[in-house]
């Protein structure tokens, strides 16, 4: 059965493993997604088993080593490196009314179509000085990543000749998608589940790695409705684990496939993963590796030669980071949508969804040094994330409180069209621009230099639900941290 005909989706986030004797635990997110209406039943002709009012238990399985094979959907019970882990996850809450509340928000799409119905597009990038500059970069590793004219021309060039049809609609795919990123709402749809403790029978059971993927628990079924293991409506993913032997942080930025196998022991047939295996073991950090920044040197923030006037006022950093692994992860994604459906059940996740940037003060000795100890020792634990937000009231949807955030929003990097004529994407040259304040909210120098403190408060007293943004304190210095969909950050 290909994944266009699953109703749910199952995925695992591993967070850290801790190493302390007898309660030595692996902690887990892990997100349970229906494919499609939250209101469909997901066993014909139960009531019970709609998303928004089913209740479930969830359990893990943990596999010792093995971890440059993929795991299987099978009965474990002979397999002593399989070891199953009970009643993690319990969801007995009636949904509804917040399903109900965001329905009546929006125009819903009852029949979106299909991404595999839709035309193929590629995505390039230009890859910037900064960026050649930070490494020994020869060439580009394929024709998507670019150092010639044909982005400054896609940008000149931009004509689109058909009107634009303004499409108020969302499916319910995209609304998922939208609320995975605010936990609380994520949580109290119950799609999120974080912070789950998961039990290790001794210290070296990832001694060699292994992996992690999340079931249905039917070992109590009296007080759930939905019962689905080993089901072909459900399309189970699973986190690699690498080699631990003490406490750490644990970072998957891809998800594998749990393969199915058939009545002879067969695994179904899978695509190549050898550059995605390649990928896991690069991030298992969570960490971006070729980090860059330059500062406009013309009026066009995104020219790099001083031809023409200089720039009028301080734009700040322009940073990147990643900029062909970026480019990579993301034809890969859209690729897999068009592939074919015999395939198509094969593909992986990426779970990388935004990111998170910290600044640290450093002196000017350890600036000019090369010896990059002197910047370690210096910044350690003085990062400040530049994405940090917190809510200033309660969140409420559908009369539903959701109580106070506090969390990180991230940057998003996301591709435009110049015209409508090429099936072709392009990423920015710069990822993000950061001033010295931060990332998530407006900047303030601009508000307090004009004294427009007294007109937002007359803005406020006017219209209460707007709230003047959030003031964060400022340093300087960058590192880049990837964020999952579940909210999984390092």
């Amino acid at each position: 059965m290909s994944v266009e005909n699953k109703q749910l989706i199952i995925l695992p986030f591993p967070q850290h493993i801790l190493f302390d004797g007898a309660k030595t635990k692996l902690i887990c997110n892990v997100v349970v997604l229906p494919r499609n209406n939250p209101f469909d039943n997901l066993v014909a002709g139960n009531d019970l088993t709609a998303f928004v009012n089913a209740s479930f238990r969830l359990k893990a399985w943990l596999i010792k080593g093995d971890s440059d094979k993929l795991p299987t959907m099978e009965d474990h019970a002979a397999q002593e490196n399989y070891q199953p882990k009970f009643n993690l996850v319990f969801q007995n809450n009636n949904r509804e009314n917040i399903f109900n509340a965001i329905a009546a928000e929006f125009e819903i799409d009852s029949n979106p179509v299909a991404l595999s119905t839709k035309q193929p597009v590629v995505l390039k990038k230009y890859l910037p000085e900064a960026y050649r500059n930070a490494f020994s970069f020869s060439k580009p590793r394929n024709n998507n990543g670019v150092t010639d004219e044909s982005y400054f021309c896609a940008l000149k060039n931009n004509n689109f000749l058909k009107p634009y049809i303004r499409n108020d609609k969302v499916n319910w795919g995209q609304i998922l998608a939208f609320a995975l990123s605010q936990p609380l709402l994520a949580k109290a749809l119950g799609i999120l589940y974080t912070d789950i403790n998961i039990p290790l029978n001794n210290a070296d059971d990832f001694k060699e790695g292994g992996w992690i993927y999340f079931d249905f628990d039917e070992t109590d079924l009296a007080d759930t409705t939905l019962h689905l293991t080993n089901s072909n409506l459900v399309q189970y993913y699973a986190a690699r684990i690498p080699s631990v032997t003490e406490s750490r942080q644990v970072f998957a930025p891809i998800l594998f496939p749990v393969l199915e196998v058939d009545g002879f022991g067969n695994a179904e047939a899978t695509v190549p993963f050898d550059d995605v295996f390649r990928d896991v073991i690069l991030y298992d950090d969570g960490f971006a590796k070729i980090v860059h920044g330059s500062q406009a040197v013309n009026t066009n923030p995104i020219l790099e030669t001083k031809e023409g006037p200089s720039p009028l006022m301080d734009t700040g950093i322009r940073l990147g980071w990643d900029d062909e692994q970026l480019l990579t992860w993301m034809n890969r994604g859209f690729a897999e949508t068009h592939l074919p459906l015999v395939d198509i059940k094969a593909h992986s996740k990426l779970t990388v969804s935004r990111y998170r940037i910290d600044v640290a003060e450093i002196s000017q000795q350890a600036f000019d040094s090369a010896d990059m100890r002197l910047t370690e020792n210096e910044v350690k634990k003085k990062w400040r994330s530049q994405v940090d937000i917190t809510s200033k009231e309660k969140l409420e949807i559908g009369g539903v409180n959701l109580g106070k955030y506090k969390g990180e929003s991230g940057v998003q990097v996301s591709p435009a069209r110049s015209n409508d004529t090429e099936r072709r994407l392009w990423l920015p040259a710069f990822f993000t621009f950061w001033n010295g304040t931060s990332l998530a909210v407006p900047d303030p120098i601009p508000e307090k230099i004009n004294n427009l403190a007294k007109y937002k408060e007359a803005e406020v007293l006017k219209n209460p639900d707007k709230n003047p943004p959030v003031l964060y304190e400022q340093t300087a210095g960058t590192e880049i941290h990837l964020i999952l969909a579940a909210g999984s950050k390092c």
